[in-house]
């Protein structure tokens, strides 16, 4: 994976910053998408009512063969555009596709009970492209510099890959969303569900306890930020 920085001299604007995404490929033409499940596809959709703007649908998360990963980073395109609304509809529908006992690929060792949760969730008439959309999972990784990175965690992408779990990474944008939408209540909730013991154990990792760590910052709570 690469990407590479371009600046845009705009006249009478702010300075712009650009970044080409080597693994996306944004197409105009839909039926010129060949093989979707290689690499990352991304349909444009123009609207004649605003001439010069464009929107990207998501056609395909290649390599990354699991819907709630693909649907994670659809969420973090909407959450950076500031489309908060849009972004809570797409993490509650992956949440709902998102399963505490998923079967984490890329994974180094399975344990018995990681077999037992599999052949659980499966059975003989699903296809493998059910599998990996319902029972299956894998981490969500952001680039360095990715632009699909919520800012509050662009400090974590900017010397290294940012690497966490679905479970975590589909409960964060609901926090934030939350928040700058001035929801308290539902930004409690949201903190609470992203911080349950559950998701914590299962994946003990530093980015994990980051990821929440800061989100008790925002959240005012800096001794739990701290812990």
């Amino acid at each position: 994976m690469s990407s590479e920085l371009a600046r845009l001299d705009l006249p009478g604007s702010d300075e712009d910053k650009m970044f080409v995404d080597e693994v996306v490929n944004v197409t105009k033409i839909e039926r010129n998408i060949k093989h979707p499940v290689q690499r990352t596809e991304v349909f444009m959709e123009t609207d004649t009512d605003h001439p010069g703007f464009t929107r990207l649908r998501l056609i395909a998360a290649g390599k990354r063969k699991d819907a709630v990963t693909g649907w994670m980073f659809y969420a973090s395109f909407y959450y950076v555009t500031g489309q908060y609304n849009v972004t809570l509809r797409l993490t509650e529908y992956a949440l709902s596709k998102c399963l505490p006992d998923m079967l984490l690929i890329h994974k180094v060792n399975y344990t018995e009970a990681d077999k037992d949760s599999y052949r659980h969730n499966v059975h003989y008439l699903m296809t493998l492209n059910d599998k990996m959309k319902t029972v299956v999972g894998d981490q969500v990784v952001y680039i360095q510099h990715s632009a699909l990175i919520p800012q509050e965690l662009e400090l974590e992408v900017e010397y290294s890959e940012f690497i966490i779990p679905p479970f975590i990474m589909s409960h964060c944008p609901r926090f934030l969303c939350y928040h700058h939408i001035g929801d308290s209540y539902n930004r409690q909730q949201a903190l609470c569900d992203l911080g349950v013991d559950q998701y914590l154990h299962r994946n003990v990792a530093s980015n994990t306890f980051t990821l929440v760590g800061v989100c008790c910052e925002i959240n005012g709570d800096k001794d739990a930020a701290f812990h």
